[in-house]
């Protein structure tokens, strides 16, 4: 059925200020829901590393929800590696060790160095070429389907993710930023490194004067050090191999999840199939999204995609980018839409972003032409989320709401639209 707008002793009442003077009893009962998920799963759950045995009961968590309000879900077990920094550090390194000892063989140094160029590209690109070398564990996804009150003509798949982040000291405000910088400048060297290579290996064939060589080599060094900095700082990275316990990355999006589930259990779309889905080792470079596609994509074809991430922080915000390097833009029909709910229902306070720093699943989908866009949040006191301090009490219940009301507008509205 076609949802209802709220009654006016149900809304939020907005003032010129912009603040929520007041909230209606069923939203205050839509955040203590939320934010009970989010306690179970954090605090007596805790850290879930990819692939691993909270990772597995923080899917049955979700499992039993879902099978409490009447709902059939379905696991998806894969195996999958637990980390996606060795493949990373890996393609780093061997362009920091090509160069270093290039004049000694200069040819097979400079295989090695087009090898790790090529790796190092590949990874800009949201793959990990190296991580089938890696061990594998046990793996889920929890997979659910809602079915409209009349024809399927549209499907709308929700996602999060059930594992949680590693703790980084440059994944907060001003550190995150230098990252960034770090990453394109390591971006731009790299494709100055080629071309400097290539002349230092002709230089080296044609028996150039030793000076000249000597000099080419020298600023290939140089060219390395912005490769050094990203690297040093993954490695220190993946030695530490501590946990966040994700209270907004992503229990706050499994928590929406939850939600909407009881809301759509009593309450179908029109001719929208619903599909809410609880994926595992997203941290691990996106296995779980690329098990869940591989199994159902020939049913997905056509599907819309909202990725439900990090969204209890403050306001919701959508990317209309992602991307370090090369931006994808998320798919414009989404966007349109979250314009819409955006000037609709002003008292989300939403607003539209562009995501630098990271690669999520939604990356991995909108840069593969799939119709996807991402709801995240973003605070005053916030920043970027913050991973290791990510806990029950950094929570804005209200943001939590916004985000859950966001994405129930947002879903609605593809219901209603003509395709």
């Amino acid at each position: 059925m076609d949802a209802q707008p709220l009654s006016v002793s149900e809304e939020i009442l907005i003032f010129e200020d912009g603040k929520d003077h007041a909230v209606s009893s069923s939203h205050r009962r839509k955040e203590m829901n939320m934010m009970a998920h989010v306690r179970r799963i954090s605090e007596v759950i805790g850290s879930r590393p990819s692939a691993s045995s909270s990772e597995i009961a923080a899917a049955r968590y979700v499992k039993r929800e879902f099978q409490r309000l009447g709902l059939d879900p379905q696991e998806q077990n894969f195996i999958s590696r637990r980390h996606a920094e060795p493949s990373l550090l890996f393609s780093y390194l061997l362009v920091i060790i090509a160069v270093v000892l290039l004049p000694r063989h200069p040819l097979i140094f400079f295989v090695v160095f087009l090898m790790g160029f090529l790796l190092c590209l590949l990874e800009y690109m949201g793959r990990r070429p190296l991580g089938f070398f890696q061990w594998r564990y046990k793996s889920k996804n929890i997979v659910l389907k809602i079915s409209p009150f009349k024809s399927v003509d549209k499907k709308v798949v929700l996602l999060s993710h059930l594992d949680t982040p590693k703790v980084a000291f440059y994944h907060r405000g001003i550190p995150e930023r230098i990252f960034g910088v770090f990453v394109l400048a390591n971006f731009i060297s790299l494709c100055l490194l080629f071309m400097e290579m290539i002349t230092l290996i002709a230089a080296i064939i044609l028996r150039v004067e030793k000076s000249i060589i000597d000099a080419l080599w020298y600023i290939a060094i140089l060219l390395t050090v912005p490769s050094f900095f990203p690297f040093l700082f993954i490695l220190i990275k993946f030695i530490m191999r501590k946990y966040s316990i994700g209270a907004n990355d992503d229990t706050s999006g499994l928590a929406i999840l939850l939600n909407l589930a009881a809301h759509y259990s009593k309450r179908s779309l029109i001719n929208t199939e619903l599909w809410l889905v609880a994926l595992g080792s997203e941290e691990a470079g996106s296995i779980g999204l690329k098990r869940f596609l591989r199994k159902y994509g020939d049913d997905l074809k056509g599907a819309f995609f909202i990725y439900i991430d990090a969204v209890g922080m403050g306001s919701p915000i959508y990317y209309r980018y992602e991307g370090m390097i090369l931006p994808f833009r998320a798919n414009k029909k989404l966007t349109k839409l979250a314009e819409k709910v955006k000037t609709l229902h002003a008292q989300l306070q939403a607003s539209a972003v562009r995501r630098r720093y990271s690669l999520t699943s939604s990356y991995w989908l909108v840069s593969r032409g799939k119709r996807a866009i991402t709801i995240s949040s973003k605070g005053k006191s916030s920043g970027t989320h913050i991973i290791g301090t990510d806990d029950y009490q950094s929570l804005d219940p209200k943001g939590l709401r916004k985000a859950y009301e966001f994405t129930r507008y947002l879903v609605e509205n593809i219901d209603r639209m003509d395709i």
